[in-house]
Order: C-alpha cells, then structure tokens, then sequence
C-alpha cells in the first residue's frame, strides 16, 4: 500500500509519522471539532469555523504525541541509551533502541516518568476544559476535543502492550526476571496483538454511535492496527537478529533480472509476469538495452484489460527513479531497516550495474531463507 513516511530531522533525530497517521488524526479531530460546533455553537455561529478550531487543535495534539515521545527518549539518551530515529503514530510512539546501556530498570523507568506526566497533562487538560465549560465555543470546544485525546491517549498508554507506556514496564519486568529481552519481547507481543484487537474492536463499537463518536472510533481503531503493526515489526527484528553482521546482500542467492523491451505489448508482457511469482518484477529495456523502468502486475491492474491490445510495457512501466536502489555489498542488517519504509520494488546494483530485481516481499523471504546458512 502507498503511504510514505513524512520525516524531519530535529535534535540529531529523525522524526517520521506515516501519512496515513497524519490524515486520521485530521480527520478525527477535524470531525470531532465540527461536530462539537453543531451541537453547542450559538444560533450565530455559522459557515467553517470548525477549520480555524481544528488547525491548532490538530497541531497541539501532535504536540502533545511528540513531547510524551521525546520525554522518553530524553531519559534513555542521557543514561547512554542509543536512538537511531522515532515513529509517531496515533497510540504515541516508538523508537529504535539499541545499545549495551539498554537495561530493565531504565526502560522501565522512563516509561513511568512518561506515563505520569501524560497523565498530569490529561489531568490538567480536563480541568482546563471543565472550568472553561461555560466559555464561548471557541474555548470550550478545543479545550474539551484536547481533553477528551490527553485521556484516551493516557489509556491506551497504560495497557501492557510493545511500545506503550504499561508494556515497556511489562517488558522491562519480564526482562528481568527472565534475563532475556528477546523473551520478554515475545510475551510483550502478544500482549500487543490483544490489545490492538481490543482497540479495533471498541473503534468499530464507537464508529456505530452518534455525534463525535464515530471520529474518535476511526482514531481509536487506526491506532489498534499501529499497534499490531509496531509489535510485528518488533518481532521482527529479533528473527533478523540472528543474522550475521558481517552478511552482505552477495551472501544472498538473487535471481537475476528478467528483461522485456519497452516496446513488447503488454499482453506478452503479462504472460511473463504470469508464468512467475505474484509479486514478480520485470526490468524494462530501451532498445538500446539501458534500464529504464520496471513492471509488475500492480502496474497492469491500474489499466482496462480493452486497452492492452494497444499499448506496449514501455507505456505502463514505473521509472526507475521510484524503486529503490540498493548496493550488493550493503549489510544484510541495514538493508533490513531500509526495508521496514519501502514498498516498491528494489533494484540490487554491482558497480552502477542492476544484479537483481525484486519486491520488498520477495527480497524479504531470500533473506530469511539465508538466516539459517549465516548463522552455521
């Protein structure tokens, strides 16, 4: 699925958000707000007040992501914790963690640290808007919407699931007594996947009910499906872990890539594409030979069947410009977590010259077909 990742680099730190996030929490907040207008705004209120409210609100909350977020990291950068870069998403957040001053009891103490003062913050919040419950609307409607978040986000950030507040402390604790954080990642994943059902389920119930409900449902129910996310790509990474720094992608049996001229038609095109993998790649050559772009079944899908008799797989191939280009000598490892933010296809190049052509899937499955060999 098509949903690139908005980064930006503050601290030393890349800050990323998925653009999926980003348009929920729009249209969750934007919703909520609008809603909240209608039922509560004067006779004289009219026309899109809604847009001047939800725009700081919107901005606040992501704020108020952020700061619960870079709390945490402050804490475990300062104890020698390393952190490569952080993902927000609509529970809160999660970061690459790394480094031999990652222990039990710091993990576990950042989190409360950050989980009591998300809830002063939804505390102190929710007093704002009690107080303000007889302002003008335009107090009282961004307060109570600012409100209503700080304590669904406080939570959700107290269940023991990976990556919120309640499961780094069950992490950490289980770490502990087991003195294995792969262990303890295993038991705080699968308290992940309940808790992430649990939220898609109170969503799909909100979604039902009337007024601001259904917002806050769409929010909720995102945020149960970034949850399962996080703690899959958690595990993830303990199964890559296992795989030898020193691999490099040559270490990997590629195939190599199947060419068609750009000016093949796209019939014969898909009776090659047919005869492969579903998530095949084929590399499309200038008459020349050069590369120039690359197709896939996805690629063909997005035209009528009616129009193929008349176009050529030049027409419909993706600009090489849109895959990305990986170097046959790269560790295994950081090709991995260059993976983890691509979807496309990967072009695998030796000395300027493309090796390989593969999906994000299937350069995934050969190399943890590989992990057994790396590690003999």
């Amino acid at each position: 699925m098509f949903d690139p990742r908005l980064t930006v680099r503050l601290f030393g730190l890349r800050w990323g958000m998925r653009t999926s996030g980003l348009i929920v929490l729009i249209v969750a907040i934007g919703g909520v707000i609008s809603r909240l207008i209608d039922r509560e705004a004067s006779a004289s209120a009219h026309g899109n007040e809604w847009l001047f409210l939800a725009a700081p609100t919107i901005a606040v909350s992501l704020l108020l992501l952020a700061g619960h977020e870079a709390l945490k990291l402050l804490i475990w950068q300062r104890q020698g914790v390393t952190i490569s870069r952080i993902s927000l998403c609509l529970f809160g957040g999660f970061s690459d963690l790394s480094g031999r001053a990652w222990t039990p009891r710091r993990e576990a103490t950042a989190a409360i640290i950050a989980f009591l003062s998300l809830a002063g913050t939804a505390a102190l919040l929710s007093g704002f808007a009690y107080l303000a419950r007889h302002a003008t609307f335009w107090v009282r409607v961004p307060l109570k919407t600012l409100a209503i978040a700080a304590v669904g986000l406080a939570v959700i950030q107290a269940l023991p699931a990976l990556h919120l507040d309640g499961g780094h402390v069950f992490h950490a604790w289980f770490w502990y007594l087991t003195d294995s954080a792969p262990a303890a990642t295993r038991a705080a994943v699968v308290y992940a996947h309940l808790v992430a059902a649990a939220l898609i389920g109170t969503g799909l119930i909100l979604v039902a009910r009337p007024g601001s409900w259904p917002f806050w449902g769409l929010a909720v129910a995102y945020a149960g499906l970034q949850v399962e996310g996080a703690a899959r790509r958690a595990l993830n990474r303990i199964h890559w872990s296992r795989l030898d720094t020193a691999a490099t992608l040559r270490s990997i049996v590629l195939p190599a890539p199947i060419r068609i001229a750009t000016v093949l038609p796209v019939d014969d095109a898909f009776d090659r594409l047919v005869t492969q993998t579903v998530d095949s790649c084929l590399l499309v050559t200038s008459p020349s030979g050069e590369p120039v772009g690359t197709l896939r079944l996805l690629d063909l899908r997005s035209t009528r069947r009616a129009r193929w008799d008349r176009l050529a797989a030049g027409d419909l191939a993706r600009p090489l410009s849109e895959s990305r280009s990986l170097p046959i000598d790269l560790s295994i490892s950081i090709a991995l977590s260059l993976l983890e933010e691509r979807t496309g296809p990967i072009v695998i190049t030796d000395a300027g010259q493309i090796v390989a052509l593969m999906s994000r899937e299937a350069l995934l499955r050969a190399i943890a077909d590989h992990a057994p060999d790396v590690n003999r």
